[in-house]
């Protein structure tokens, strides 16, 4: 089971964020960078639609796919899913149905399986 906390991001990770998708030459006119990771990222480990995500992000889902594809061919993709695995946003706690705030921050347990799952997800795509 995967945790999003996308409540936590901060300043810097937006900026850093920009600054990974300005290196692979993807600048967004409309919209902050941020918003196509994390809809890559949800859509990655949600199995949710580009529509649904359209809805939630309010970025049209033929832009968001894009995104996606262009981000999975450059490596961007994977170096979007390495922040936001060290940085604790997108979490993979496996089949564990109980866990509290402290063992999402302090885990490394659960780092490892984010990292494998994260992993095993770019060799599939």
């Amino acid at each position: 089971m995967w945790i999003l906390r996308y409540h936590l991001i901060q300043t810097k990770d937006y900026n850093k964020i920009a600054r990974m998708c300005k290196k692979y030459g993807f600048i967004p006119k409309h919209h902050s960078s941020i918003i196509y990771a994390k809809a890559a990222v949800k859509y990655a480990t949600q199995n949710t639609s580009w529509r649904a995500l359209k809805n939630e992000f309010w970025v049209d889902h033929i832009s968001l796919y894009k995104f996606y594809e262009n981000a999975k061919l450059s490596g961007l993709l994977g170096e979007i899913f390495h922040m936001f695995c060290e940085s604790r946003y997108a979490l993979y706690i496996g089949e564990r149905r109980q866990f509290d705030i402290q063992v999402l921050d302090n885990s490394q347990e659960i780092i490892d399986l984010t990292r494998k799952e994260f992993e095993s997800m770019l060799q599939w795509l």
